[in-house]
């Protein structure tokens, strides 16, 4: 079935195969036809994508003075100045922003 492994299709499952195949034709069973086709895709079979990663839950983060965190980075480039430099150094306590 082209629509499923085709140049145009890219093996994307039962429910994307099925409605590409919605749209461009219809015949008795379509549906049924298309699912068997999809499950018994060998090169859907053996590919498995795997457990999406881990996140941890947000925790809020508190300071207690001015300046006790600092978050730094550099910008750039930036259009040169006037000695020629291109990037900023940027520090910014986090707390007091």
């Amino acid at each position: 079935m082209t629509v499923h492994s085709g140049i145009t299709g890219g093996h994307l499952g039962i429910f994307k195969t099925e409605d590409q195949v919605q749209q461009h034709a219809y015949w008795p069973g379509w549906r049924e036809q298309t699912e068997k086709v999809v499950q018994g895709c060998e090169q859907c079979a053996v590919y498995h994508r795997g457990q999406p990663p881990r996140q941890m839950p947000l925790v809020p983060y508190c300071d207690g003075a001015p300046f006790e965190t600092i978050a730094i980075d550099i910008t750039g480039p930036h259009p040169k100045s006037s000695q020629g430099h291109v990037f900023i150094l940027m520090a910014n306590c986090v707390l007091s922003k």
